[in-house]
């Protein structure tokens, strides 16, 4: 199981069996509006996101495994395109009143995950846990990795 650990304002973490897969470093500049946020696999940069105004997510670097574009962004769901295949990502928008689904990852229109919130840190974050309901390891990792990225406009 995938399990995504959201420190406030600075990293996030994703975790396969608790293996790290991906980390991501926010950093918001003083008196800025935009936050950036490195990714890494190991020790590898891999990519770079900015979070600008109006929660506006750009791919500003990117040496991921297959190109991602973000295509679509709406208040709470965002739209990748990679190698002609669409992943969105749907965050509930009512989660205080409904609590069992955090987020929902689609692929070609296809319900693939349920994102839920596991436990939450303290002050300082939470856990996330991404149930997969495919077995098909290249999509999953397509949509962690998209997923990852629109992570980072939580807890800015």
């Amino acid at each position: 199981m995938i399990q995504i650990n959201v420190k406030n304002k600075s990293k996030i973490t994703v975790y396969d069996d608790r293996n790290i897969v991906y980390t991501m470093i926010r950093n918001t500049p003083l008196l800025s509006f935009k936050t950036y946020g490195e990714i890494f696999e190991g020790d590898n940069k891999i990519g770079k996101i900015q979070l600008g105004i109006f929660l506006k997510k750009q791919i500003l670097y990117q040496s991921f495994f297959e190109k991602i574009d973000i295509i679509k962004q709406q208040l709470y769901m965002t739209d990748f395109l990679i190698d002609e295949n669409q992943i969105r990502i749907k965050n509930n928008a009512f989660f205080f009143f409904n609590k069992k689904i955090f987020s929902k990852i689609y692929f070609n229109s296809e319900l693939i995950a349920i994102v839920s919130m596991r436990d939450i840190l303290d002050l300082e974050g939470y856990n996330l846990h991404i149930k997969f309901l495919v077995e098909n390891k290249q999509i999953e990792k397509y949509s962690v990795l998209c997923y990852l990225i629109s992570c980072i406009e939580f807890n800015v």
